[in-house]
């Protein structure tokens, strides 16, 4: 299992979540396919960074790999209001999310 850990507070700037998802993309080129999203730092995500989520979930679902996001509070509300709640495990730290890899 991969953590990755957004060290930012806004995952708003296209540029950023651009970045973010060519690194995603090159972890899961090298076979990973069980990553959790940490969002500790996180107070803020934008469409953009909605986008990358559901990018990631599904190139995942295609290699039969998996995603969950932990410390999701500061990006509860976007989730809630975009109904992605439904679509993601959630889990309130990276320790609970490993769990729900076993």
């Amino acid at each position: 299992v991969t953590v990755i850990r957004f060290k930012v507070e806004n995952l708003n700037g296209v540029h950023d979540v651009e970045r973010i998802s060519r690194e995603i993309d090159s972890i899961l080129d090298q076979g990973i396919t069980k990553i959790v999203l940490d969002f500790k730092y996180v107070k803020y995500a934008g469409s953009a960074a909605l986008g990358m989520m559901l990018a990631t979930r599904k190139r995942l679902a295609e290699i039969k790999g998996r995603i969950v996001l932990s410390r999701a509070g500061g990006i509860a509300e976007i989730l809630r209001v975009s109904r992605m709640t439904k679509l993601f495990d959630i889990a309130d730290d990276p320790r609970e999310a490993l769990k729900q890899f076993e």
